[in-house]
């Protein structure tokens, strides 16, 4: 989660028309802080429906944008079909954000798309199996949809799923107190913990990170559970990059198998977005055996939809 790369995104646009319908309702807040970051998440009206929701609507309540492109709007509307159940963002902010050095996954950059700054990005991925590799008391992998942190700016604004095999014993990260546990965070501040909605492995899930709504949208499709972190005091975006990652925590990743992208997908400043090209990409190495290599990026497919993977490997090598 939280790292700093140096180093650029091509878009495709679609117009999809859609029938907004009004609708009334109170709203409650619900408020967190922690030690750079706050939050305040506006809870929806009952019956709130995003699919038919105005774009002002699911801005002030956090919810993702609707996107321009066809399969991007596709995923979104699945994601939102699941959207039943809301979860206050409860949990817990775990110590100041720290730089990592072992990403894996693959990234586009705003010189790739023409100079423009993105605003959002998505993806759905299947929440990992883990297991320890060595007994280290901070193994940890997390995967994350994200954005800055590759073209030079300072800040890293991501959210994902945290795998800590030894989160139920006495080992523990940051406030990772559950083998997988959601998170965000807004890099150099700490990251959130949500112990309120709680993924298990192989679940399906929807995260979005928005810097226009200023919000984190996380949503367990399996269970038809979601939860969102409105408000969130972003520090220093430019949204020079989007990322789709795979990290592990300090040099000291745990076995994650492979992780499935499915759709990742980005909007840019002034409207328009589409569909991840994956051109650029990372092959990490784990520091922890020495230059091996132990995160390979697998498999791109066009779609639709769209997907590629991160696998893990003992070998120190990708085929």
């Amino acid at each position: 989660m939280r790292q700093l790369f140096r180093v650029a995104l091509v878009s495709s646009c679609a117009i999809m028309a859609i029938m907004i319908a009004p609708f009334a309702g109170p709203a409650v807040s619900a408020t967190g802080t922690g030690s750079h970051d706050s939050q305040a998440t506006l809870v929806p009206p009952t019956g709130f429906n995003p699919l038919t929701a105005s774009t002002a609507q699911l801005t002030e309540y956090g919810f993702p944008p609707r996107p321009t492109s066809g399969q991007a709007y596709a995923s979104w509307a699945t994601a939102m079909k699941h959207a039943l159940h809301y979860v206050p963002p409860a949990g817990g902010y775990g110590s100041e954000g720290t730089t990592s050095g072992n990403w894996g996954g693959y990234y586009e950059l705003e010189s790739d798309n023409g100079g423009t700054a993105y605003e959002d990005a998505n993806g759905t991925l299947a929440v990992p199996s883990c297991s320890e590799t060595s007994g280290a008391s901070d193994e940890q992998t997390v995967a994350w949809v994200g954005m800055d942190g590759v073209g030079g700016s300072s800040d890293v604004f991501q959210a994902g799923v945290a795998c800590t095999p030894g989160a139920s014993t006495t080992n523990k990260i940051d406030n990772a107190t559950y083998p997988y546990q959601f998170w965000w965070e807004d890099y150099p501040s700490a990251p959130y913990f949500f112990t309120s909605l709680i993924p298990s492995s192989g679940d399906t899930v929807y995260i979005d990170v928005n810097s226009q709504g200023d919000s984190v949208y996380i949503e367990d499709e399996t269970d038809n559970d979601y939860s969102i972190s409105k408000s969130v005091s972003l520090s220093n975006f430019s949204g020079d990059s989007v990322e789709w990652v795979t990290e592990g925590y300090s040099s000291n990743w745990a076995d994650f198998g492979t992780v499935d992208f499915n759709d990742p997908a980005f909007e840019y400043s002034g409207g328009g977005g589409g569909n991840f090209s994956p051109f650029n990409y990372w092959e990490t190495d784990g520091e922890k055996s020495g230059s091996a290599v132990v995160a390979c990026p697998r498999g791109v497919q066009s779609g639709p939809p769209a997907w590629y993977s991160v696998s893990w490997t003992s070998t120190g090598s990708c085929p």
